[in-house]
Protein backbone atom coordinates (compact mmCIF):
# COMPACT_ATOMS: atom_id res chain seq x y z
CA UNK A 1 0.00 0.00 0.00
CA UNK A 2 1.23 3.52 -0.80
CA UNK A 3 1.27 6.08 2.01
CA UNK A 4 1.16 9.71 0.88
CA UNK A 5 3.21 12.00 3.14
CA UNK A 6 1.60 15.40 3.82
CA UNK A 7 3.46 18.07 5.79
CA UNK A 8 1.11 20.39 7.68
CA UNK A 9 3.72 23.02 8.45
CA UNK A 10 5.53 24.89 7.12
CA UNK A 11 5.04 23.43 3.62
CA UNK A 12 1.31 22.59 3.60
CA UNK A 13 2.05 20.11 0.83
CA UNK A 14 2.40 16.47 -0.09
CA UNK A 15 6.15 15.83 -0.05
CA UNK A 16 6.21 12.27 -1.39
CA UNK A 17 5.24 8.70 -0.69
CA UNK A 18 6.35 5.68 1.29
CA UNK A 19 5.35 2.03 1.20
CA UNK A 20 3.47 0.51 4.14
CA UNK A 21 5.54 -2.65 4.61
CA UNK A 22 3.30 -4.06 7.34
CA UNK A 23 0.95 -3.15 10.16
CA UNK A 24 1.67 -4.55 13.63
CA UNK A 25 -1.14 -4.65 16.24
CA UNK A 26 0.14 -4.86 19.80
CA UNK A 27 0.10 -3.16 23.20
CA UNK A 28 2.01 -0.12 24.48
CA UNK A 29 4.61 -2.20 26.36
CA UNK A 30 5.51 -4.33 23.31
CA UNK A 31 5.46 -1.34 20.95
CA UNK A 32 7.99 0.42 23.20
CA UNK A 33 10.14 -2.72 23.46
CA UNK A 34 10.16 -3.31 19.70
CA UNK A 35 10.15 0.25 18.28
CA UNK A 36 11.57 2.65 20.90
CA UNK A 37 14.72 3.19 18.85
CA UNK A 38 12.79 4.47 15.79
CA UNK A 39 9.56 6.17 16.91
CA UNK A 40 11.17 9.42 18.02
CA UNK A 41 9.30 10.00 21.30
CA UNK A 42 9.98 9.25 24.95
CA UNK A 43 8.33 6.32 26.73
CA UNK A 44 6.22 8.67 28.89
CA UNK A 45 4.90 10.44 25.77
CA UNK A 46 3.92 7.12 24.20
CA UNK A 47 2.23 6.03 27.43
CA UNK A 48 0.27 9.30 27.57
CA UNK A 49 -0.70 9.02 23.89
CA UNK A 50 -1.94 5.44 24.32
CA UNK A 51 -3.49 5.92 27.77
CA UNK A 52 -6.66 3.88 28.00
CA UNK A 53 -6.09 1.95 24.76
CA UNK A 54 -6.13 -1.82 25.02
CA UNK A 55 -4.15 -2.15 21.80
CA UNK A 56 -2.43 0.01 19.24
CA UNK A 57 -0.91 -0.33 15.80
CA UNK A 58 2.43 0.49 14.23
CA UNK A 59 2.67 1.05 10.49
CA UNK A 60 6.15 0.09 9.32
CA UNK A 61 7.15 2.31 6.40
CA UNK A 62 9.95 1.93 3.86
CA UNK A 63 10.87 2.83 0.27
CA UNK A 64 10.59 6.62 0.67
CA UNK A 65 10.17 8.70 -2.47
CA UNK A 66 10.64 12.46 -2.03
CA UNK A 67 8.88 14.20 -4.90
CA UNK A 68 10.98 16.75 -6.78
CA UNK A 69 7.97 19.07 -6.75
CA UNK A 70 5.72 18.82 -3.68
CA UNK A 71 1.98 19.22 -4.28
CA UNK A 72 0.68 22.20 -2.33
CA UNK A 73 -2.59 22.62 -0.49
CA UNK A 74 -4.04 24.90 -3.18
CA UNK A 75 -3.45 22.22 -5.84
CA UNK A 76 -4.98 19.52 -3.59
CA UNK A 77 -8.11 21.60 -3.20
CA UNK A 78 -8.32 22.74 -6.83
CA UNK A 79 -7.41 19.57 -8.70
CA UNK A 80 -8.48 16.76 -6.37
CA UNK A 81 -11.07 18.64 -4.30
CA UNK A 82 -9.68 17.11 -1.10
CA UNK A 83 -8.76 18.56 2.27
CA UNK A 84 -5.84 17.12 4.26
CA UNK A 85 -7.25 14.97 7.07
CA UNK A 86 -6.52 15.16 10.81
CA UNK A 87 -4.80 11.76 10.73
CA UNK A 88 -5.34 9.82 7.49
CA UNK A 89 -7.62 9.34 4.50
CA UNK A 90 -7.83 6.91 1.64
CA UNK A 91 -7.15 8.03 -1.93
CA UNK A 92 -8.28 6.21 -5.03
CA UNK A 93 -5.67 5.00 -7.53
CA UNK A 94 -6.97 7.72 -9.89
CA UNK A 95 -6.39 10.43 -7.26
CA UNK A 96 -2.87 9.14 -6.61
CA UNK A 97 -2.11 9.16 -10.36
CA UNK A 98 -3.35 12.76 -10.63
CA UNK A 99 -1.16 13.76 -7.67
CA UNK A 100 1.89 12.26 -9.36
CA UNK A 101 1.14 14.24 -12.54
CA UNK A 102 1.08 17.44 -10.49
CA UNK A 103 4.68 16.84 -9.39
CA UNK A 104 5.83 17.59 -12.95
CA UNK A 105 4.42 21.13 -12.80
CA UNK A 106 6.72 23.97 -11.65
CA UNK A 107 6.08 25.37 -8.18
CA UNK A 108 7.83 28.46 -6.82
CA UNK A 109 6.16 28.11 -3.41
CA UNK A 110 7.81 25.05 -1.87
CA UNK A 111 11.45 24.96 -0.75
CA UNK A 112 13.68 21.97 -1.50
CA UNK A 113 13.49 19.27 1.16
CA UNK A 114 16.21 16.96 2.46
CA UNK A 115 15.48 13.24 2.04
CA UNK A 116 13.77 11.56 5.00
CA UNK A 117 15.14 8.61 6.93
CA UNK A 118 14.75 5.40 4.91
CA UNK A 119 12.55 3.68 7.46
CA UNK A 120 10.08 5.09 9.97
CA UNK A 121 7.66 3.53 12.41
CA UNK A 122 4.65 5.56 13.43
CA UNK A 123 2.32 4.44 16.24
CA UNK A 124 -1.36 4.99 15.54
CA UNK A 125 -4.20 4.59 17.99
CA UNK A 126 -6.96 2.54 16.35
Amino acid sequence: MTVVIYSTSPEKAILGTMRARRVVRSNAHDIWRDYSDVIGIEQAELADYLDGASECSVVELDDPTVWSRPVGLDDLRRVLRVEPPQSFRYLTSRQLARLKKLTAMPSPHIAERAPHRPSEAIPALR
